[in-house]
């Protein structure tokens, strides 16, 4: 049990192992490399020592669209709340109630500007991990006050995009989750050469700063910062 202990004391740890042997008890303790490494075991033996595998290393979720999810991802519902995938499977995470770190509290209210590129799926779900979700502008108005704050506090080549919560929903684009439209095309809240992606079936769009940070169509496995927003 003291083997046990020390590792779940460990965050990289995923096996522990104990042999009480002639020449004297051993502990060993597995990353998730090493256990790969030994013929990918993976169902609570490493060689022939009996191991005990934390379950977050073989447990998963799964998602709203039958995807799996792994232990430590968020995921979003369709129309309702969000979860997180733990060792015990789905926990809903609550809503935050607070502007505290790392949001702060702006004219366009209180919100989070991630530098990490990642795809939007990934900007969504990092946002629900913390509480909140990508940022939407529910009128013109909002969207312009965001675009003046980021214009304000990055220069138009710090960061090339960020990714909000607009997607295309077959074939009309929209905000979620107010459905609000972004305008027409190459108006509104478009730069004015988009969305010029059709034939690409680009589905997400971002905020460009090619174009001072207006919307442009992009595919959604595209790598951009993205704003998250309570």
């Amino acid at each position: 049990m003291h083997c046990l202990g020390i590792a779940q004391s460990l965050n990289w740890s995923v096996a522990s192992c104990f042999s009480a042997a002639r020449e004297g008890s051993q502990c060993q303790i597995w990353s998730a490399e090493a256990v790969k490494a030994v013929a990918g075991r993976k169902n609570g033996t490493v060689g022939a020592t009996p191991c005990k595998i934390r379950k977050s290393y073989t447990a998963t979720c799964t998602g709203p669209s039958g995807e799996i999810v792994q232990v430590g991802q968020a995921f979003n519902t369709d129309s309702g709340p969000s979860y997180l995938c733990t060792d015990d499977g789905p926990e809903m995470i609550g809503k935050r109630t607070s502007c505290s770190t790392p949001f702060v509290e702006t004219a366009v209210g209180c919100i989070y500007v991630n530098t990490a590129t990642v795809d939007w799926t990934t900007a969504r779900q990092q946002c629900t991990a913390l509480g909140s979700d990508l940022y939407t502008a529910d009128t013109h108005e909002q969207f312009e006050a965001m675009r003046m704050y980021i214009l304000s506090t990055n220069s138009s080549t710090t960061l090339a995009g960020l990714w909000v919560a607009i997607k295309k929903v077959g074939n009309t684009w929209m905000w979620s989750p107010s459905g609000r439209s972004p305008g027409p095309d190459y108006t509104g809240d478009w730069a004015s050469t988009d969305p010029n992606g059709a034939q690409f079936n680009q589905q997400c769009a971002r905020m460009m700063s090619l174009h001072v940070y207006r919307l442009g169509d992009t595919g959604c496995e595209s790598l951009y910062s993205f704003v998250c927003h309570v």
